[in-house]
């Protein structure tokens, strides 16, 4: 038994072609003309699509028409989604294929199909899926785009705001460790005033600064300028909560007891 479509031998028994789905004869007519194998075929561009699910569809409804077809670019649009691939159809079966093709729900760019004079023409049948189409792609590139500016921001800050910060807060302490080196060394040598002056000089920069008022109340303590003492010892205390009671504590007990008693320092 013979497939008089595609010339395949079949063992008795079967009577329909699996392949092409016709019914089996017992043998070959040699009238059945075979096709030249330099038999050539036009063909012209009828959609373009990015998406697989529509190539998917379009070959088994084509493939059911017997429409000769092919998908140019169909393996880049696999590799690659945002490239669509091109359904080229054979010239005679466009207008066809238009009307299969037509009414279907699919991420498609626009619909070949021929006018009563027989000129070929482009029909866009689907404006707002191809409106959609760039939206999603201009979509895609501003994401991109974002991405590379947060980037971009990142490495400004790494390489320019954070060793600015760095350094202001090296800085800081580092002032504030040359306040402490010279206030001891001038309380060691008794020059009180001396630290007076310099302990003011850096509140009237940074008014918040604990070690200013500390060093200046321990000054104030050996001037015998006892409530100076205490009220300085407060402040400092105020603006360093962490330190130590103690820190403070000593010399506004020593202060009010000089205080009520008159006396003199009795404390280095």
């Amino acid at each position: 038994m013979f497939c008089p479509k595609c010339k395949s031998e079949y063992r008795p028994g079967f009577t329909i072609c699996s392949d092409c789905h016709v019914e089996l004869v017992p043998e070959l007519s040699q009238e059945v003309p075979t096709e030249p194998e330099d038999n050539f075929i036009e063909y012209e561009e009828v959609l373009s699509t990015f998406h697989p699910a529509d190539i998917a569809f379009i070959k088994s409804m084509l493939d059911r028409e017997d429409i000769t077809y092919f998908f140019q670019g169909e393996q880049s649009t696999n590799e690659m989604p945002f490239l669509s691939a091109r359904l080229m159809v054979e010239k005679g079966q466009v207008e066809r294929v238009a009307e299969l093709l037509k009414d279907a729900s699919l991420s498609i760019i626009g619909i070949n199909s021929t006018n009563k004079e027989g000129t070929g023409v482009k029909d866009e049948i689907l404006v707002e899926l191809r409106r959609t189409n760039k939206l999603l792609a201009v979509g895609v590139f501003s994401l991109v785009f974002l991405f590379l500016v947060s980037i971009l921001q990142v490495w400004i800050s790494y390489t320019t705001y954070k060793p600015s910060s760095s350094y202001k807060i090296s800085d800081s302490r580092q002032s504030n460790i040359e306040f402490q080196h010279q206030a001891v060394d001038l309380l060691d040598k008794g020059k009180y005033d001396d630290v007076v002056k310099l302990a003011g000089d850096l509140i009237s920069q940074k008014p918040r600064n604990a070690n200013a008022y500390y060093y200046l109340a321990i000054a104030n303590y050996f001037q015998g300028h006892y409530q100076d003492t205490i009220d300085n010892m407060k402040k400092a205390a105020d603006l360093a909560p962490s330190w130590k009671p103690e820190t403070t504590g000593r010399y506004i007990q020593k202060a009010q007891d000089a205080l009520k008693t008159g006396g003199r320092p009795t404390i280095q």
